[in-house]
């Protein structure tokens, strides 16, 4: 998807560009675009790839639903108590192994303190070990800039190299 916009009402649940691929073939590019929706970008056991576009979410602006995403000169807006970039590993979407990686990314909440968070990995299951990686980016006015979580046995693993933030509430520990 090149030079797109994509509006959806924010009281619905919608997804703006959903991939799905089984974890093969080429990325999804979503290329120079703006998405307003629950969910901006949603690679579902599939690569995705996200350049120079401005996503808002209320739920995730880039979800790697155990599949690849990269995010690269984009813009994310964060409102409600959405998540910038998620990488999450678990049953919902397969079993391959979620990773994402995010360069030169700005990433913006409301301002208000709430759950915002701005970039997650996160295990659902046993066995699952997601990776987030962001780089050369800025988070801001959200509530967590980074967080790694797990809510069952794996390892969810939040790497932040060169990046501003100021977070309105503290960073969670990462590992």
């Amino acid at each position: 998807m090149r030079n797109s916009e994509i509006e959806i009402s924010p009281g619905n649940f919608g997804t703006g560009v959903q991939a799905h691929s089984g974890g093969s073939g080429p990325p999804t590019l979503v290329v120079d675009s703006r998405i307003d929706a629950p969910i901006g970008v949603w690679g579902v056991a599939a690569p995705v790839t996200v350049t120079r576009s401005r996503l808002t979410s209320g739920t995730e602006g880039v979800f790697a639903c155990n599949g690849q995403a990269t995010v690269e000169d984009s813009l994310i807006r964060v409102t409600g108590s959405g998540i910038g970039l998620l990488a999450r590993g678990d049953n919902q979407c397969g079993s391959a192994q979620a990773s994402l990686t995010a360069r030169q990314v700005t990433i913006v909440g409301s301002g208000v303190a709430g759950s915002q968070t701005g970039a997650m990995a996160g295990v659902g299951v046993a066995g699952q070990a997601p990776t987030l990686d962001l780089s050369l980016s800025i988070v801001r006015d959200v509530k967590t800039a980074f967080r790694a979580a797990t809510a069952a046995s794996g390892t969810a693993t939040t790497r932040v190299g060169r990046a501003k933030t100021h977070a309105i509430g503290a960073h969670a520990p990462l590992s």
